[in-house]
């Protein structure tokens, strides 16, 4: 078993090797055909994700949030607590928007 978990993980690390590769010969292949091709969308090939509608609560919080850089407002907040849990990192959040500790949003 030993043996065979072993030639398991040399044959994953190859295909992972082989994967890394192709990816990185996939993406230069992109970059070439866009300066012949500015129009031309690497994504038109890939599948679209199954949730890509927003749900209502996510409407919701974005009309609260609108333009809000909500990357650095995760920052700010990390920085003020240090190290936190989830929720709250969640609460300190809620609080800088105004949005009520028992609101779904």
């Amino acid at each position: 078993m030993k043996d065979k978990r072993a030639e398991l993980t040399a044959r994953a690390e190859k295909l992972f090797a082989e994967f890394k590769e192709t990816q990185e010969a996939i993406t230069a292949l992109d970059r070439v055909i866009l300066i012949y091709d500015p129009e031309w969308r690497p994504d038109l090939g890939k599948r679209s994700r199954r949730n890509a509608n927003k749900s209502k609560l996510a409407t919701e919080l974005n009309a609260v949030l609108g333009k809000t850089n909500r990357r650095q407002v995760v920052l700010d907040v990390l920085r003020v607590l240090g190290p936190a849990t989830c929720a709250a990192c969640t609460q300190a959040f809620a609080e800088r928007f105004d949005i009520p500790s028992g609101d779904p949003k």
